[in-house]
């Protein structure tokens, strides 16, 4: 057969024979754990490590090329039952091969829109900021003007927060499980913190803003979670409500002393059944990009945040229409 396979994928295909080849000689011995079908790369001893070492820097094509090359040489082999060993190791080997690139070509992936975003945001905070000081300036604005600025500004913010969520997400891919904190907190200085995150987007809509708490003033949990929670759940208020509308944002102690939140907007005809699909990323990771995913996306993630600290979140429409999302989180008494 012509060797014509790029070097790495000759490397790859030498350690793939090679491995084969053990664990064909340990089955043809006539071993409990070929007879019983087990397939598993390493029932001889050998060890699977020089082909994924070999694997290092060979991208996904090649990998298959490699596989494919010894599949072929399998295939001429004349003893049947040597030759079903054979193939049995290698489907093995090929299976941990591919769930290897995958992870290391996710990794890249992941990396990659990090960077990107990272380079993204910094430029993107800076229009928002000019965007501000235009509508604030000293300077009169005609309204033609004031009406491009605002909407200057609006796309600032729709883009700084999808890149933060976009940021948000890659990490928790990274990570898997998300740590969460317990540390006291106080519960005055969180909500105001929410206050002040909030609040210019808030004026520029002329969305009315109240924020009250009530309950322990101290409580044990991660107080960065949760403001990261509380403030993407009051931004889609704001954003949904309008301008003239209101966001209201309660902080009280549940029946069973848990801490509960409750952001009530006023935003016409939400579609609760959707936003609650966001906000449950049980079936997917992330909404699909039909869903409208600039906002889903931070839904989602606000959902995977409040689960990770043993939390839960639900939406409803109230009987005077207003839309209420309720978040029920164990950060107890400090």
């Amino acid at each position: 057969m012509r060797d014509d396979l790029p070097a790495g994928a000759r490397r790859l295909t030498d350690a793939l024979r090679k491995y084969v080849d053990a664990e064909a000689a340990f089955g043809a011995s006539g071993s409990a754990a070929v007879e019983d079908g087990d397939s598993t790369p390493t029932a001889s001893g050998t060890s699977l490590q020089p082909v994924l070492k070999a694997s290092g820097g060979v991208d996904l094509p090649e990998c298959w090329s490699a596989v494919e090359r010894v599949r072929a040489e399998i295939d001429g082999e004349p003893d049947p039952a040597l030759r079903a060993v054979k193939h049995s190791r290698l489907d093995s080997a090929a299976l941990q091969l591919a769930e290897v690139a995958l992870a290391q070509r996710f990794a890249l992936h992941r990396q990659v829109v990090q960077d990107i975003s990272h380079d993204v945001r910094s430029p993107l905070n800076s229009i928002l900021l000019l965007a501000d000081s235009l509508l604030k300036g000293p300077g009169p604005l005609s309204p033609l003007q004031r009406r491009q600025a605002g909407i200057l500004y609006d796309a600032s913010v729709s883009l700084v927060r999808l890149v933060n969520d976009i940021i948000d997400a890659s990490r928790m891919d990274q990570r898997g499980e998300i740590p969460v904190e317990r540390v006291p907190f106080s519960v005055p200085e969180l909500l105001e913190d929410v206050r002040r995150l909030a609040l210019p987007l808030a004026e520029h809509r002329a969305v009315e803003l109240i924020m009250e708490a009530e309950g322990p003033p101290r409580r044990l949990g991660d107080r960065k979670l949760l403001c990261r929670v509380l403030v993407n759940l009051v931004s889609n208020g704001i954003e949904a409500s309008g301008e003239s509308g209101r966001v209201e944002v309660r902080l009280m102690a549940s029946k069973d002393g848990d801490l509960r939140a409750e952001i009530t907007d006023s935003g016409p005809d939400a579609d609760v059944a959707r936003l609650g699909e966001f906000l449950d990323a049980s079936a997917e990771p992330y909404p699909r990009r039909q869903d409208g995913w600039t906002r889903g996306l931070g839904l989602a993630i606000s959902g995977r945040l409040v689960r990770a600290a043993d939390g839960a979140v639900r939406v409803d429409r109230l009987e005077d229409g207003r839309t209420r999302f309720r978040v029920d989180i164990p950060f107890r008494k400090a």
